[in-house]
């Protein structure tokens, strides 16, 4: 669970889950990883994004795992994103869909983008840490689970952070962003946006 949560950073899943299955067939324990090495990891992650620093990553929390947790991702947050390539979003989802349990909001660059471009944070909101805890203050627990996946979705199909799709999506005049993108057209002398 962890070392796909890894890969799937700033990647898309139909890049990360031919990688993943592949791992998977081969048994995939914190063992197997460390016994492979980082170069051979490498090489079987070579067409993910990031590849050489998510070989390393892997690799350095295999070892730590091994040696410090008995061979088990630990189940305490603090521990979790002190590992190497693990952050507070990563932790948020490893929590929510290997425990069940709801520790955050996981928010990478396109949960905060569609936050930002819907108005659901403050301009101040520069990263996604910063918009986690806005979130976090105002949007009800029940929804933060569903939030991941839809921003995510919504962030790589349509709300791109160039060239949105504003126009073919179907709330766009739910959205500030999408209203400032109308494009104007010309009925006579009645300007109107579409």
């Amino acid at each position: 669970m962890l070392v796909g949560l890894m890969l799937s950073a700033l990647a898309r899943e139909t890049t990360c889950a031919p990688v993943m299955n592949s791992l998977i067939q081969d048994g995939l324990t914190p063992q197997k990883v460390q016994s492979m090495g980082e170069e051979k990891l490498r090489e079987r992650i070579k067409t993910v994004n990031l590849c050489n620093n998510k070989a390393k990553h892997i690799a350095q929390t295999a070892g730590i795992i091994l040696r410090d947790y008995d061979g088990k991702v630990p189940r305490k947050y603090e521990e979790l994103i002190a590992l190497p390539g693990v952050g507070p979003k990563m932790a948020n989802l490893f929590f929510s869909v290997a425990d069940n349990r709801l520790v955050g909001i996981g928010v990478d660059t396109h949960v905060h983008r569609v936050s930002q471009r819907l108005g659901w944070v403050p301009p101040t909101a520069k990263t996604p840490e910063d918009t986690r805890k806005c979130l976090e203050s105002w949007l009800p627990r029940e929804h933060w689970a569903d939030l991941d996946f839809d921003f995510v979705t919504l962030g790589q199909d349509f709300c791109r952070a160039k060239y949105p799709k504003c126009e073919v999506f179907c709330v766009q005049d739910l959205c500030p962003h999408g209203q400032r993108l109308k494009k104007p057209y010309v009925v006579g002398c009645l300007v109107c946006a579409v």
